[in-house]
Parts: structure tokens; C-alpha cells; sequence
């Protein structure tokens, strides 16, 4: 199957003081035309940057490794690639990192023939636009970066406007609507692998987790997070990452969530982004901001709606007054 493939890519610190995200982006893996691997990464704790930097060293020469078991078998082969991860942070000399309190997530897609195969680990998510009904030269506005004067273009304006505030965090997985006017039907492609999700709860408390919020003097405050009994550490809003070796015996693992999709006849468009994306947009929204840059000229679209996506993610965290690193890659893709 002949695909045409353009993406891009971006990451801002924001208001932290360390980026703790990375993107890793291996278009023609394996030297192959129909292979492609993308993924985002986020660290957390001390050494969660990095976590993050062997992970994204060592995977792309993990893929080299497995790529005869990749190919014969794109799904199956994950849990092996994600455990070698775990053991290479946990084995990692102590002079250059301690994951007892540190480590990352990843969300991976692997492009290969006539599928696609999703991985994924943590918080961070992928969606995927789709549509029949538009051209490869489509794109609903002009791809221009827009002016400082006006940093919300017209969509973007009405996204603030609309979505103050992302009231759908968790989405579930599978979920579907339609967005940039009916164009293009989305759905959310991983789960969220945290504390919220009933069934990712449910898990770490039957390990003997405690699973509550932060205090703020009497009040709780902010999203749901593990703890050792009474102790106020690790203090987790994830339940799976690689790393993290105090929160092991709660439950938290590194088995990847693995899910292979047929690539279907159209157009095609993935979004792969950490938590500082998703916790001021909702899916819709950054559909709503990356689709109308859909072209497959050249990598300048997909950069275009990278960028954007950036830019409004920060603007939405700004909103809701939360500091985050934000990683984002866009991936347009045509299938005849």
C-alpha cells in the first residue's frame, strides 16, 4: 500500500523550569517507506528529564533491534521493548539518574503497511482524525503563521471562548464526534493511564495503594493521586510509567496498552501530545486547531499545525493556571 506521510513537531518548557518532555520521530523506520514511528514522552519527578533522555535514546535503537519481530508480529513485540526500557532506567548508574521517584510516559504510533499500531503508557494521548471528503491540497485557511497582533486566529477564538476550561480530561477511549464543521470524524485512541480511570484505580488500590488528592490546608485540591499508606510520596497522578520503582509495589508497571488499527481508504490525521496539551484542550479543540493545516505538499503543514497547537496549548494552560512543559507531534497522512 502506497501511503503519502507528512508530520511535525514541537515542545515548549512553558513556566517550569525544566522540559521534561521529548518528542521521538522516525519517519522511514527500518529505512522502509511503509514504517514510521512517532512518540512523545513526558517525565515527572526529580529526574524525570532524565528518564526521559535514555528512554528516547534507547528506544530508536531498540526499534533497530526488534525490527524483525516488529515486522512479523507489529503488536505483539511491545511489552518485550517497554520492559527492556524499564530495566536499562532502573539499571542506569545513580550518578546519572534515581528513578525511585522519577520517570516517564510514552505515547507511541507505528505506521506499517495497512495498519497502524498504538502504544501506549501514562498520560500522554493519541487521536485520530478522519476524513473522505477532503483533497490532499485541503486546507480551510491560509497556513501562514498568523500575525502577533492577532494571536487567536478565528478558530482558536472561538475554542477560548467555547472551552474555557477542558471538562473531559479522561475521555474515554473510542470515543467519536466530528469536528472542523463535520469534515472529519475523531477518536481517541488511548486511555488515560491514571488515578481517575475506574479501572486504573481500582488496580493500584487492590495493591494496597492510597489513592486520594492533595491538601491545601482542609481542602482537596487537584486530580486524584497514589500514595504509600499514610506517607505523602510518590504522590502519582499516573499508574503506569517507566521508572518510578518506590510506586511499584502500588501497582504502578510498565505494560504498555497496545492497540492495532486497519488504515483505512482517506485522509488521515494523528495527534500525539503530553498532558500540557490535554489538560487546557479537548480533543475536538486541537482537531478544530491542526485540521485546516492538512496538506501533503511538504512537512510545512504538519510544522504549521504543530507550532499552533504549541502556541494554544500554552495561551490554555495560561487559562487555567497550571505551569507544564507541552510536546505535541501532528501527522498527515493519505491512504489511496
Amino acid at each position: 500500500m502506497t501511503m503519502q506521510m507528512r508530520y511535525g513537531s514541537s515542545s515548549d518548557q512553558g513556566r517550569r523550569q525544566v522540559q521534561q518532555d521529548l518528542v521521538l520521530t522516525l519517519p522511514r523506520l527500518f529505512n522502509d517507506d511503509t514504517y514510521h514511528f512517532f512518540a512523545v514522552l513526558d517525565g515527572h519527578g526529580d529526574h524525570g528529564h532524565k528518564v526521559a533522555q535514555l528512554v528516547q535514546t534507547r528506544f530508536a535503537k531498540l526499534l533497530e533491534e526488534y525490527a524483525p519481530q516488529i515486522r512479523q508480529d507489529p503488536e505483539g513485540i511491545w511489552s518485550t521493548i517497554f520492559s527492556r526500557l524499564d530495566e536499562e532506567v532502573i539499571d542506569a548508574p545513580d550518578s546519572e539518574l534515581d528513578p525511585y521517584l522519577s520517570g516517564t510516559t510514552v505515547s507511541a504510533l507505528l505506521l506499517c503497511e495497512d495498519k497502524f499500531v498504538v502504544i501506549n503508557l501514562g498520560d500522554s494521548r493519541v487521536i485520530h482524525g478522519f476524513s473522505t471528503c477532503i483533497t490532499s491540497e485541503a486546507s480551510e485557511r491560509d497556513v501562514d503563521e498568523p500575525s502577533q497582533s492577532d494571536p487567536l486566529p478565528a478558530v482558536a477564538e472561538a475554542i477560548a471562548t467555547d472551552y474555557p476550561l477542558n471538562e473531559t480530561k479522561n475521555e474515554a477511549k473510542g470515543h467519536q464526534d466530528s469536528s472542523t464543521d463535520g469534515k472529519w470524524t475523531i477518536e481517541q485512541l488511548t486511555r488515560d493511564h491514571t488515578c481517575s480511570d475506574p479501572e486504573e484505580r481500582a488496580r493500584v488500590i487492590a495493591k494496597g495503594a492510597r489513592v486520594d488528592q492533595l491538601f491545601d490546608g482542609m481542602q482537596r485540591i487537584g486530580p486524584l493521586r497514589l500514595f504509600k499508606g499514610s506517607l505523602p510520596y510518590p504522590g502519582l497522578v499516573v499508574t503506569r510509567a517507566l521508572g518510578d520503582t518506590s510506586a511499584r509495589r502500588l501497582g504502578v508497571h510498565a505494560t504498555p496498552e497496545v492497540t492495532t488499527f486497519p488504515l483505512l481508504s482517506g485522509h488521515h490525521c494523528f495527534v500525539l501530545a503530553t498532558d500540557g496539551v490535554w489538560d487546557g484542550l479537548t480533543n475536538e479543540n486541537v482537531l478544530d486547531l491542526v485540521a485546516p493545516f492538512y496538506s501533503l505538499e511538504s512537512n510545512h503543514g504538519a510544522e504549521e499545525a504543530s507550532s499552533t497547537l504549541t502556541r494554544h496549548s500554552l495561551q490554555a494552560l495560561d487559562r487555567i493556571m497550571i505551569d507544564d512543559n507541552t510536546s505535541n507531534v501532528c501527522i498527515f497522512l493519505s491512504v489511496p
